[in-house]
């Protein structure tokens, strides 16, 4: 037995001890972001043991209610720390334990479905599969597949094709981002590069081909209107790609501007957008949770696809505090179209509570320093929204550590830049 084989058995015996207790079937989450976090939270209320597996340490590797391993990474993976992942699935197979996997992020998404896949997988899931995964995760085919089904998408081209003359660009403003975002955004140094014209796109375009292939990028005109103007349809898709439950949040504030992530969102109803995403789903054949993101033009009913995100969003919490406890439902789920005898079909939830606000206090203090410097957000403004929210990305009573260890982190860098 190899060192790290040694090493992740010894990691893995208390807990595979805990599940057999606990008689439970455990959760593996894999991704310790914050999204990853409110798997803990959620799933640990019900008494399942929860492993999260990650090749860094997000907030949710500070979190009391879970086990977290981390993930070696070897330079020839495709998705780091899949071969430590594999491993780790390989012990449960051993311990005879079949464990219920989530990816939080989506390079996990991929690794999961990719698994899946085999005639005999070593956890269970709801997933569409790898040839559903695949697509949707890179950019390109979603946008494609949307326009397929009908579905109202931004001007978009291949990055490639625009640098090599096939395709003419006069859309702007404009951005150039990865069609495969978990692949790409290292490359870029986030989600997007703005453009604002032909010669600022050439400029960078060069600059990109540099350092990675530039048919491996978008363009995309830029949709009018603020970060108000951003909703999500976030849904449980059954296995027999039917919707299970939905609901819509729309984004209030989000960090970085423009192209970030929800910072301050807001529980609210939209019939239009959400018979959009159901067209496009089941148009998809989708299983599993799910968060489609669309802009509404300011003054009208219109809107354009963002991006279909193969998995719960950053802002996942907000849902669960709002009634729709996704992380709970798909493993009810899994477990009942695996294990029937073992758990009982989940109940749709009746609906969920409109005007839940939820702030991710990191993101959001970001966002609030950058809107006040600009004149664009008063400090009784912001706090007084943030004292209206129900839901938190990092702050719970009973399991503080995320929140301090966000809040001493910021500090001792604050510290660090002050010194130097």
């Amino acid at each position: 037995m190899e060192p790290r084989d040694q090493s992740l058995l010894k990691h893995l015996s208390t807990f595979i001890t805990r599940c057999r207790n606990s008689g439970m079937i455990p959760a593996v989450v894999l991704g310790s972001s914050v999204n990853g976090l409110s798997y803990l939270r959620s799933l640990s209320k019900k008494n399942i043991p929860v492993l999260c597996l990650d090749h860094n340490r997000g907030y949710a590797s500070k979190s009391r209610l879970g086990t977290f391993i981390l993930l070696a990474t070897d330079a020839a993976e495709d998705i780091p720390g899949e071969g430590d992942a594999d491993r780790v699935f390989a012990c449960f197979r051993k311990h005879g334990i079949t464990p219920v996997a989530f990816g939080s992020a989506d390079e996990w998404q991929v690794y999961i479905a990719r698994r899946s896949d085999a005639p005999t997988p070593d956890f269970i899931t709801l997933s569409p599969g790898s040839k559903v995964m695949e697509a949707i995760v890179d950019k390109q085919a979603q946008y494609e597949a949307a326009l397929g089904a009908g579905i109202p998408v931004p001007e978009f081209a291949n990055a490639g094709d625009v640098l090599t003359g096939k395709v003419t660009w006069s859309a702007f403003p404009a951005v150039i981002k990865p069609r495969w975002a978990h692949l790409g955004r290292k490359a870029i140094g986030g989600k997007a590069i703005s453009v604002d014209s032909l010669t600022s796109l050439q400029a960078k375009l060069r600059e990109l081909q540099g350092g990675a292939r530039a048919e491996d990028y978008l363009i995309q005109k830029v949709l009018a209107g603020t970060d108000r103007c951003l909703y999500s349809y976030l849904a449980c898709y059954d296995t027999d790609g039917r919707e299970f439950t939905s609901m819509v949040k729309r984004k209030l504030r989000q960090y970085p501007p423009i192209f970030g992530d929800g910072s301050y969102d807001v529980t609210c109803p939209d019939a239009a957008l959400t018979k959009a995403a159901r067209k496009l789903l089941t148009a998809l054949n989708y299983r599993g949770l799910v968060g489609v993101e669309f802009k509404r033009e300011p003054g009208t009913e219109n809107f354009g696809l963002i991006e279909i995100n193969p998995r719960t969003v950053s802002t996942n919490q907000l849902a669960v505090t709002a009634g729709i406890d996704f992380p709970w439902l798909a493993y009810q789920m899994a477990v009942h179209s695996a294990f029937p005898e073992k758990m009982a079909a989940p109940k749709a939830p009746a609906g969920y509570r409109v005007g839940v606000a939820h702030v991710n206090e990191e993101r959001d203090f970001m966002t609030f320093l950058l809107r006040y410097k600009a004149k664009e957000l008063g400090f009784f403004e912001w706090s007084g929204s943030v004292m209206k929210a129900e839901s938190f990305a990092l702050w719970n009573r009973s399991d503080p550590w995320p929140f301090i260890n966000m809040v001493t982190d910021r500090i001792s860098r604050r510290l660090r830049k002050l010194s130097s």
